[in-house]
């Protein structure tokens, strides 16, 4: 079997989490790493076994054996390096937040369909089998009428302007941060976009979303509310109210059960844990992109680009609510 050699771009954190999500996929394999910095890229390649190691992403573009790229670098240059990697022919799977805003979405996925070429937005969580397992509950329709969902997530991030997250010049803030998360789990359920968005933030020192409350309103009635932080700690949950129950998600962002409360008070779980041998969770994107690329897709069924682009429309409406303009919206 011919193994799908993939190569990251950007070795920071998020790479280490998906570097360590290959020993269990038998027919794709981590091949390169490149980074500006090329004794990071050596050092990184070190630790995970990579054959090839770039100093520069032009020269790691030029390899012939790299398939597929995962694209991690900050949200500012998510387009800038995906389009890179379409024209020299790879395919990509692109780190959350996708882009900056729908316009940039757009153009990236415009050129992949043009190309011909694969590429996907690294919403890892809706591989997960709870999630899969979560959605099928509901479209079975055990909920009946879904008429509210509730999100909270929250961390306290130190505030520091040289953080990504503090950065305005990279697409720092709340909502591209984890907001992403909260809004794929609430466009996975509604399907649809909202009529209506009502949104109120905090700005920090740096001009990022520190804080940011939404409240959607849909055409069938049904509201949906995003409590977003990256400055305070916050229970983090998803709660789906449906007219003959409620389903509760302990986490959002790596959701593994969720708990049925009826009104009797009776309790079911629905429970999907990781398959042996994964432990991170991003195996199942990867097999997900990684089978796509070798049926020739050029995009994913259950992630596909109109999905990504429907999801970053809602998210730059909530960012013009609360006044936060990137350097990108004005390119």
């Amino acid at each position: 079997m011919k193994k799908i050699n993939w190569a990251i771009m950007g070795v920071g954190d998020i790479s280490h989490k998906f570097a360590k999500s290959f020993k269990g996929i038998e027919d794709a394999q981590l091949y390169a790493a490149a980074s500006r910095d090329k004794s990071k890229a050596d050092e990184f390649a070190k630790v995970y076994g990579i054959t090839k190691a770039y100093g520069s992403y032009e020269e790691m573009l030029k390899d012939d054996q790299v398939d597929l790229v995962y694209v991690a670098t900050p949200n500012s240059l998510h387009k800038k390096h995906t389009l890179a990697c379409i024209e020299n022919g790879k395919g990509v799977l692109c780190e959350k937040a996708f882009s900056v805003n729908k316009v940039e979405a757009l153009v990236m996925a415009s050129k992949a369909w043009e190309k011909g070429t694969f590429l996907m937005e690294a919403m890892w969580t809706r591989f997960l089998p709870a999630v899969k397992a979560i959605e099928k509950y509901i479209e079975e329709g055990h909920l009946g009428d879904i008429r509210f969902i509730k999100v909270n997530m929250g961390y306290n991030r130190p505030q520091d302007p040289s953080s990504r997250r503090y950065n305005n010049e990279l697409g720092g803030g709340a909502l591209l941060d984890i907001g992403v998360y909260a809004m794929s789990f609430i466009t996975m359920v509604k399907k649809v976009s909202p009529i209506e968005i009502k949104s109120f933030g905090n700005l920090t020192a740096t001009n990022v979303d520190g804080d940011c409350l939404s409240i959607m309103k849909y055409e069938d009635g049904s509201m949906a509310e995003m409590l977003l932080s990256i400055t305070t700690h916050l229970r983090r949950y998803i709660e789906i109210i449906g007219t003959k129950g409620t389903l509760l998600l302990p986490s959002v962002n790596d959701p593994r059960s969720a708990a049925l409360i009826t009104k009797n008070n009776q309790n079911e779980v629905i429970e999907k844990d990781y398959d042996q041998p994964f432990y991170t969770g991003f195996e199942y994107q990867i097999m997900e992109a990684n089978q796509c690329f070798m049926n020739g897709k050029i995009e994913s069924d259950r992630m596909p680009l109109k999905e990504t682009i429907k999801i970053i429309s809602i998210l730059d409406k909530i960012r013009e609510d609360i006044g936060i303009v990137f350097p990108n919206d004005k390119i």
